[in-house]
């Protein structure tokens, strides 16, 4: 029979992994549909299908991250237990949840910080936060990674109306043909004639029907598919380490109560980032696609590169990450090198506002349910 504390752990991972399934599918699937690539359902099973398989590779390439949400974050000086493991965990799944009522993206890494230094500093003080890993190897990478986002898409951007300008290209696809000849070795006699081939790529358009006798046709559409695919695997691969990782924390804190592995860790929040995605992705997916700015399958396809690269890098080197806040910057940088008007200034604030106020929120709302805690027992 299943355990009172080991329940409790799983549903709070239930919780918060479904709370990160409903507001973060989006981020690997908003620019299929706002370039008008797929609709709002096949968007959903492509972006969730790919943040379990992420979530399940997590298990072999990313136990980094998971030592680093497992308790690295705090000193000797904090001996938690498990209300303050709980608390923690429901601080940052209440934001999330509430953020996603509202239709706002935002970042389940931040909730966790925020939750984790409110819950803790209340709890033990300032002494039972280890600052320098907090600051080095989470403020740091979640710092530094939307900049290094938008500055790499406004880039890709920049160069690709530099290349259209200057090649005067309209080309949206990549053409792969054979060529075929009849050749002869210098010397020798027709007998000896043999034919040569020769592999083609050259960039083609698809409207004007210059992909003539090509064997395959790579249009960016079919890589922006790729790409959400590839930032969506990277999601679940960033994302599914943390909230493991604070389930096997909770564990720990049972004092051998609890027996919870780190596969069944990885299953339980794989399943239930999968069915938040499914069942209540739909509102903030809604608003990246169609409220940030305007944009073409091309300029989605570049969103999504920048984002994939950038996550799963993090991800494999034990660096978190806010896709939210990736993405959403990748979206910014679209805007900015667009047409003037491109870019939804105002929702653009409102973003940063929600981002800005993730940390106390979060830190709040976990502060609160541990003085429950203390009220119950």
């Amino acid at each position: 029979m299943m355990s009172n504390e080991l329940l409790t752990v799983i549903v709070a991972g239930i919780a918060i992994s479904w709370a990160n399934g409903s507001n973060d599918v989006s981020k690997g699937i908003a620019t299929l549909v706002g370039a008008g690539v797929a609709n709002y359902k096949g968007a959903l099973l492509w972006g969730t299908f790919f943040t379990a398989v992420g979530a399940i590779t997590g298990t072999f390439f990313a136990q980094a991250m998971v030592a680093t949400f497992g308790g690295k974050l705090l000193t000797v000086a904090a001996t938690p237990d498990m209300a303050v493991a709980v608390a923690t965990i429901g601080g940052a799944a209440g934001w999330v949840l509430l953020a996603t009522r509202t239709g706002l993206p935002v970042s389940t890494t931040h909730a966790i910080v925020g939750s984790t230094l409110g819950v803790v500093l209340v709890a033990f003080g300032a002494d039972g936060i280890a600052w320098n890993p907090l600051l080095l190897k989470v403020a740091l990478p979640l710092l530094l990674s939307p900049i290094a986002a938008l500055a790499a898409t406004m880039a890709l951007r920049k160069i690709w109306n530099y290349w259209q300008n200057r090649k005067k290209a309209t080309g949206d696809c990549i053409c792969v043909g054979q060529s075929s000849e009849l050749s002869m070795t210098p010397g020798s006699s027709a007998a000896t004639m043999y034919q040569q081939s020769e592999l083609l790529v050259t960039i083609c358009d698809t409207e004007s029907n210059q992909a003539v006798a090509t064997s395959a046709v790579i249009t960016v559409d079919k890589l922006h598919w790729i790409s959400a695919g590839l930032t969506s695997f990277a999601r679940g691969m960033n994302d599914a380490p943390k909230l493991a990782g604070l389930m096997l924390a909770a564990a720990l804190l049972s004092g051998g109560a609890i027996t919870l592995t780190n596969q069944t860790a990885f299953i339980v929040v794989a399943v239930a980032m999968t069915a938040g995605g499914l069942m209540a992705g739909l509102r903030v997916t809604k608003v990246l696609a169609e409220k940030v700015t305007v944009m073409n399958h091309r300029e989605g396809f570049a969103a999504n590169l920048v984002t994939s690269s950038l996550v799963t890098s993090g991800a494999i080197f034990g660096l978190p990450m806010s896709t939210t806040h990736v993405s959403s910057s990748a979206l910014f940088g679209i805007g900015a090198v667009g047409a003037k008007g491109n870019l939804n200034i105002s929702m653009v604030k409102k973003l940063l506002a929600a981002w800005v106020i993730t940390l106390p929120g979060s830190s709040f709302i976990g502060i609160t349910l541990f003085w429950l805690a203390g009220l119950v027992q």
